[in-house]
């Protein structure tokens, strides 16, 4: 049985385009980014919305924007990722994330941490602390400085940030060019295709129901994206584990019998 995930480390970025950083990563200006891409799988051609506030809704709810209705500072009107995670008992932080609703137990997290001031190199470096010190967590999501962060500077914060990941992490990092409608995805860890780039085009709402299907986490009740299976190192895994699983239950109530009458 291959690695489970048991931690999901979302880095979102507003304001970088995804041809941008491919090129940079590809120069080897960005090490980190780099990093991550031969670890993982590349979504070059993600599409996403002109506005960055429905873009962050549908990152985190798997829905569109007739559906989540944000476009401004509207109130999100779809189930927010963490809002169904938290119905298999996990815990999500938010770290710097806009978001309409936070999630239950979010306000125990550092107040600092979770509505910086200010995000700089030293914001990342506690983030990242915090992330391996507290395991009272198996989401978080983490925004950093939008619209203002060079790709050099963005590219040493995914690197400290990834420092909170180990083995058993599931590492999406989501960039997002303003108004351009050019976004850009990597994911790495259990279970994703190492080193390969998927050039079809894929909608921003089709990565949170990614995330659910690798992390078996409880899907949004709005979510319309469609799981990019093609960066899955094998799509039929989790079929084949619960086939197996249900022989294995077959088999221990055969060899097992009835149970007494009481």
């Amino acid at each position: 049985m291959p690695d489970e995930i048991k931690k999901v480390l979302l880095i979102a970025l507003e304001g970088v385009g995804g041809s941008e950083v491919m090129a940079n990563a590809e120069a080897g200006k960005l090490p980190n980014f780099r990093r991550l891409m031969t670890e993982g799988t590349t979504l070059a051609r993600v599409v996403a919305d002109a506005s960055p506030a429905s873009n962050w809704a549908a990152l985190a709810t798997g829905a569109h924007t007739a559906t989540h209705g944000v476009i401004g500072a509207e109130p999100c009107q779809a189930q927010y990722l963490w809002q169904a995670a938290s119905r298999a008992s996990k815990k999500t932080v938010l770290l710097g994330y806009p978001a309409s609703s936070l999630p239950e137990f979010n306000d125990e997290h550092p107040v600092e941490l979770v509505k910086p001031a200010s995000r700089d190199r030293s914001y990342y470096g506690r983030v990242a602390a915090y992330l391996r010190s507290s395991p009272d967590w198996d989401l978080a999501f983490v925004a950093m400085d939008p619209g203002t962060t060079p790709l050099h500077e963005a590219d040493d914060a995914l690197g400290v940030v990834c420092e909170a990941a180990d083995a058993e992490t599931l590492r999406v990092f989501v960039g997002m060019a303003t108004g351009t409608g050019e976004a850009l995805a990597i994911l790495a860890g259990p279970g994703i295709l190492a080193g390969k780039t998927i050039q079809r085009p894929v909608e921003v709402a089709d990565l949170a129901p990614t995330i659910c299907h690798l992390a078996e986490l409880p899907v949004p009740a709005e979510c319309e994206g469609g799981i990019v299976y093609q960066a899955l190192g094998d799509p039929d895994a989790k079929t084949f584990e619960l086939q197996q699983l249900r022989k294995n239950y077959e088999r221990l109530r055969r060899s097992s019998g009835r149970g007494p009458m009481c």
